[in-house]
C-alpha cells in the first residue's frame, strides 16, 4: 500500500528526470505517494477508496519528484492501484 502524506517532501526537487541517487521515474523501486484531501482522509478511515487530490511519483531515498498527477481522468485510472512504470 502507498504511503500518504499531506505534503511533499521538503527536499524535493520538483520534476527531475534522474535523481542525484540515479533512479529514474519508471525505476522499480520510486513509489507514487497519493496525496488526498481533508474530507478524503475521512473517508480513508471509513473504508472508503476516495479519489486522491494528487498523485506524485517520488524517489524512495533522495524524496525527488519526477512527476505529479493531478488531471481527474488520470487520478479516476489509477485510484485503486499505482501506476505502473510505464504508466508514470
Amino acid at each position: 500500500m502507498s504511503a500518504t502524506i499531506s505534503n511533499p517532501p521538503a527536499n524535493a526537487s520538483p520534476f527531475v528526470t534522474r535523481c542525484r541517487d540515479g533512479y529514474t521515474k519508471t525505476h522499480p523501486a520510486v513509489q507514487a505517494v497519493y496525496q488526498y484531501s481533508g474530507l478524503g482522509h475521512v473517508w480513508l478511515m471509513f473504508g472508503y477508496t476516495s479519489l486522491p487530490r494528487r498523485i506524485d511519483i517520488v524517489c524512495p531515498v533522495c524524496g525527488a519528484v519526477f512527476d505529479s498527477i493531478t488531471d481527474r481522468k488520470e487520478l479516476e485510472k489509477f485510484r485503486f492501484r499505482e501506476p505502473r512504470p510505464d504508466e508514470r
